[in-house]
């Protein structure tokens, strides 16, 4: 049963990486349309230009995962070979996903606040919810 599951769990786990392959047009959508924002408020240098910042630092390093987390997928369907490249990409491609989780936290914290003001409650829970989904996906992963 055990290792039914395991091949069942790595099945998922292939299933999952080759659909993260087409997810670069909505990225690349929201690195350009981050970017316009920020050009757009940096002369002000107000909060709203390094909460764009943010939003593109994340974007970015989001990108940054996606191509690192290919390379490991194509190590592991072994198309590359694994050597001292790979396990230094398999090292960089936690520390990105790391670094984005942290920013991704601290801009929907920020978010948070920013309802709160505005007394958006429901955009509250939800953005609460979100937080946790991250802290709880380092975890399980």
């Amino acid at each position: 049963l055990m290792d039914y599951l395991k091949n069942v769990a790595s099945a998922n786990a292939t299933a999952r990486k080759v659909l993260r392959f087409f997810k670069h047009k909505d990225l690349f959508n929201r690195l350009r349309s981050n970017y316009e924002l920020l050009t757009k408020t940096a002369d002000t240098k107000t909060k709203q230009s390094w909460y764009y910042l943010a939003k593109l630092l994340s974007d970015s390093m989001l990108f940054l995962y996606f191509v690192t987390d290919h390379y490991l997928f194509l190590g592991n369907v072994e198309i590359l070979p694994k050597d001292k490249l790979f396990t230094f990409i398999e090292w960089l491609s936690d520390f990105i996903w790391l670094l984005n989780c942290f920013v991704d936290i601290s801009t929907s914290v920020d978010d948070i606040r920013s309802n709160m003001d505005t007394k958006n409650y429901k955009e509250v829970e939800r953005l609460g919810v979100l937080i946790v989904v991250y802290i709880l996906d380092g975890f399980v992963i």
